[in-house]
């Protein structure tokens, strides 16, 4: 298990290619196969995986089951007849119990991509909500509408869980991603999302108040190791940043925004 860990690790230090990753998140969902209780804390490394991998939605499902079904007591580590990441489909823009799931100081490592995932659907829906100013324009005849849709459709794409392939899914997803997109009420949405957003923010500072500040100056802590660490010390930052920070850099205007919740703290 160690050997193939340290594989992974090294592997991701040096090739940021879509294979790499690929590879690199079966092997670790293969070492949780095998080792449900997880001794190396392969489960704080996963998510960032799916989301370099635009797996926005199984990472959601995936963090929620820990923060959940996982979170139990009574839950039987060794009893491999129990279901086990199993959730699908779930909200990933869910209000409800999110103070119980990601608000917590001891739930930072899963907070941070449950963020990211709701950051990336925000800022795409500020610059949907942007481009439907551009209809004013073409209702005054300056602008062709079918200009128009060629700008919205090379817009960022961001969140996978708004992404061409789920808004033509019939499945749950379809439907959410197309509510999302509706210019109605849009800017209700776009509300609440910051709200949240800014409640899981705050929850990470609150666990270690370290984090933020060096996540935005990720590259320079990437080269370190470390042997052991304890909640809310910078020596936790550094695992936190090698378990999250590529899928930050690589979300287009995600660490801009941080920069500016960092000013308001």
């Amino acid at each position: 298990m160690r050997a193939r860990i340290d594989l992974v690790i090294t592997t991701l230090k040096y090739v940021s290619t879509h294979d790499a990753v690929s590879t690199s998140l079966s092997h670790l969902l293969d070492m949780l196969r095998l080792c449900r209780s997880d001794n190396l804390g392969v489960r704080d490394m996963i998510p960032n995986l799916y989301l370099r991998l635009h797996q926005d939605q199984q990472c959601y499902d995936f963090i929620k089951w820990y923060a959940t079904e996982g979170n139990r007591s009574d839950y039987d580590w060794g009893d491999m007849s129990l279901a086990f990441l199993d959730l699908e489909n779930e909200d990933p823009l869910e209000s409800e119990g999110l103070e119980n799931m990601f608000c917590r100081k001891w739930s930072v490592a899963h907070a941070i991509p449950a963020l990211l995932i709701q950051l990336r659907v925000l800022l795409d829906l500020k610059d949907f909500l942007a481009s439907f100013a551009l209809y004013d324009i073409v209702e005054k005849e300056k602008l062709n509408f079918d200009t128009v849709r060629t700008i919205q459709d090379s817009l960022p794409n961001r969140s996978s869980i708004l992404s061409s392939s789920s808004l033509s899914s019939s499945s749950a997803n379809g439907t959410r991603a197309q509510e999302l997109l509706k210019q109605e009420g849009m800017e209700d949405r776009i509300k609440e999302l910051e709200k949240q957003t800014d409640k899981i923010f705050r929850s990470v500072h609150g666990g270690n108040k370290y984090f933020w500040k060096a996540l935005v100056q990720w590259e320079q802590y990437m080269d370190m190791g470390i042997e052991s660490y304890s909640h809310g010390t910078m020596e936790e930052v550094i695992v936190l940043l090698l378990n999250n920070a590529r899928s930050w850099a690589e979300t287009l205007g995600s660490l801009d925004w941080v920069k500016e919740k960092f000013e308001e703290l």
